[in-house]
């Protein structure tokens, strides 16, 4: 299943039984809203970008270097699930680990950069078998698509600062959170994230 797909296959349903959505929308009078942040970097990318090239780059590589670490929020989470009474210690394990973490998914934003460079092709990297998760956005980089990207920015930089606040604020402020994280239910919320700013941005 593609990556777009895989993360972003729209919700349906008017209203969201999801906790943690539920959550997210409660906290739009802040500042630090999660879309709104989203928002706001979209404008400083544009307008610290050297020319329109350098900007559709800078777009390409954000959402991807958001969307591959979407799945390591997603995995400590999962781990936080299945282990509710070592929630705090696994959170500082994980903020420990961030430099590490940061290379790991710079190197697979590398790889999958140059496989979109490449039209689709790659003569063998670390990375190949993740590939075929990029067939959703190829054409649209082959293209040029700014405006596919853009929304793909807000969408992902969303999630990537939503699970941030999951993880290293909502669940102190709210532990009653942690009843309502388990695999099924953290995926949906990356869902409807997107579907949510897919609204916000169209």
């Amino acid at each position: 299943m593609s990556l777009v797909k895989k993360i972003f296959k729209p919700i349906l349903k008017n209203q969201s039984s999801n906790v943690l959505f539920q959550y997210f929308l409660k906290q739009n009078h802040l500042e630090e809203f999660p879309l709104s942040l989203a928002h706001q970097s979209l404008i400083q990318l544009r307008e610290t970008s050297q020319s329109e090239q350098h900007y559709f780059y800078y777009l390409v590589e954000d959402c991807i270097f958001s969307s591959v670490y979407a799945t390591f929020y997603e995995e400590i989470l999962n781990a936080i699930s299945q282990n509710k009474s070592r929630a705090q210690e696994l959170i500082d394990i994980f903020q420990k680990d961030q430099d590490e973490r940061d290379q790991i998914v710079n190197q697979i934003t590398q790889s999958h950069l140059s496989y979109l460079e490449s039209k689709g092709h790659c003569d063998g990297c670390p990375h190949c078998d993740n590939h075929s998760d990029l067939q959703d956005i190829l054409k649209a980089f082959l293209n040029g698509d700014i405006s596919f990207f853009e929304k793909l920015y807000v969408g992902m930089q969303t999630i990537q600062f939503s699970m941030e606040a999951l993880i290293y604020d909502w669940l102190i402020l709210k532990p009653e959170l942690l009843n309502s994280i388990d695999r099924n239910s953290v995926q949906s919320f990356r869902k409807e994230l997107y579907h949510f700013c897919e609204k916000s941005v169209s």
